[in-house]
This record gives structure tokens, sequence and C-alpha cells, in this order.
């Protein structure tokens, strides 16, 4: 960890991911199909919950603190918006680089939430 939280998710994030950069075509029909199917909706939203309680494990163990921390759950939840937002990225814009994806949402990430962003800034 370098201290810097939201890089630091950015690292955790590709190294998730990593496997997935072959299986680009696969993913994106997921996407589609899930995005259509309810049943498929509320299969993927289990799947997130497990993935989001892992990723809450690790944090807490990380930052040796517990489960329940106030830092932990906004970590959590912090990661799991990166995913969403750079794997939605890779999907529409047809990133061939999910790194790619990954690294331009950290960036995104930060000029929304600098102190004196203008809403609507690009």
């Amino acid at each position: 960890p370098s201290g810097d939280h939201l890089a630091d998710l950015g690292v955790l994030l590709s190294a998730v991911l990593a496997d997935r950069e072959a299986d680009r075509e696969r993913m994106s029909r997921a996407l589609t199909l899930a995005a259509r199917e309810p049943r498929l909706q509320a299969r993927h939203a289990a799947h997130l919950e497990a993935k989001n309680a892992a990723t809450s494990a690790l944090l807490a163990t990380r930052l040796g603190q517990d489960v329940s921390s106030p830092r932990v759950t906004v970590l959590a939840i912090l990661a799991g918006a990166l995913a969403r937002a750079s794997l939605t990225r890779w999907h529409a814009d047809g990133d061939a680089d999910l790194e790619a994806a990954i690294t331009a949402t950290v960036a995104e990430f930060r000029a929304v939430l600098a102190p004196g962003a203008p809403p609507g800034a690009p």
C-alpha cells in the first residue's frame, strides 16, 4: 500500500481483473445478458455482494481494523464503484486495454473528488 487509497484500489482492481482481459468478448456478452434478464441481475447482485464481503475482509486485514469500521466500509464501497465504473468504461468505450480503463477511471474519480472541482467539468 502506498497510502494513496484510490491508487491502491486501482492496483488491487488491476490484479483482480488481470485474467479478465482475455475474456473480453465473454464478459461483454455476460454484461449485456445481465442487463436484460432480471434473474441474472439478481444473481449478479448476489455475486457482487460476495465480492464486496471479500474485499471488506481484505481491507480490514490490510488496515488492521474491524471489518465493520467506517473506513473499511467506505473503501469497500469505493472499490466496488471503481470496479463498476472501470468495467462500464471498458465495455462501452471498447477500450482494448482493461488496465487503461482502470487508470482512466481512477483519474476521473480524482477529478470529480478534487476540492473546488466545478460541477459538470470533464
